[in-house]
């Protein structure tokens, strides 16, 4: 006989739709000036992106035989050579930073946020300008990114086999935005394990291992984007794509 077995997977979608809400917080751990990664954590085409950037900037201006010249503001005026699919959003409004207290360094951020529609791999080119009593300077910065293309190696799930019998696998909501729900129309006591892999194959969550029972489990931490759910079955494996929204 078969026994209907039923798992609550709690999904948390990341920081919710590229709105406001990706706004990033600066670190101001970071006491060297600079841009924070240099290289940006690679992701597949069609994969949504929600990485940050932190901005290091010294908060005075030091020429060679005078004092320091404290610096007024700063402002990232352009983010340059972008992935196709992808923009950005800064931490503060018109991506522009007053400097209240003369620390060494001054903090700020920006998200890159969007869903790649190509393959890149290239360097994207951050422009800084600081403000000062003695005029305005100008930096631009580079980081790396890439975007891998869908059907190259590092966007392929290894080790995994898809279901072939769609009765034995379902998943409802998907997309999701909060709580899906994994069905398996398996045999009564059966050795159930079921993983979650986000797009390029690492493994995010160990959702269950064990015999066949009815039990709520929630995953959080998981970000907007596709994620795909192995469900191995006394040794046979199954994989259904779930999408967080």
């Amino acid at each position: 006989m078969l026994k209907k077995v039923l798992y609550t997977l709690g999904l948390i979608a990341g920081l919710g739709a590229y709105t406001a809400n990706a706004q990033c917080v600066p670190d101001e751990t970071l006491t060297t000036a600079g841009v924070y990664p240099k290289t940006f954590t690679s992701v597949c085409v069609n994969t949504p992106v929600e990485q940050t950037l932190q901005i290091v900037i010294p908060a005075n201006v030091k020429l060679p035989g005078f004092p320091d010249i404290a610096v007024d503001s700063f402002e990232v005026v352009s983010v340059n050579n972008l992935p196709a699919g992808v923009d950005y959003v800064c931490a503060t409004t018109n991506c522009k930073v007053v400097i209240t207290n003369q620390n060494d360094v001054a903090h700020t951020c920006l998200t890159l946020i969007g869903t790649p529609t190509e393959a890149y791999d290239d360097e994207i080119e951050v422009t800084v300008k600081t403000y000062s009593s003695v005029g305005a300077i100008t930096q631009p910065e580079k980081v790396a990114f890439k975007v891998n293309a869908a059907d190259s190696e590092a966007c392929v799930i290894d080790n995994v086999v898809e279901s072939v019998e769609a009765e034995t696998v379902n998943i409802y909501p998907n997309p999701s935005q909060g709580t899906s729900t994994i069905d398996l129309n398996i045999a009564d006591n059966s050795e159930v394990q079921v993983t979650v892999f986000n797009a390029i194959g690492n493994e995010v969550a160990n959702v269950f291992e064990g015999t066949t029972s009815s039990t709520n489990l929630e995953v959080s931490d998981l970000s907007q984007g596709i994620y795909f759910v192995q469900v191995i079955v006394n040794g046979e494996a199954y994989l259904e794509k779930l999408i967080v929204e």
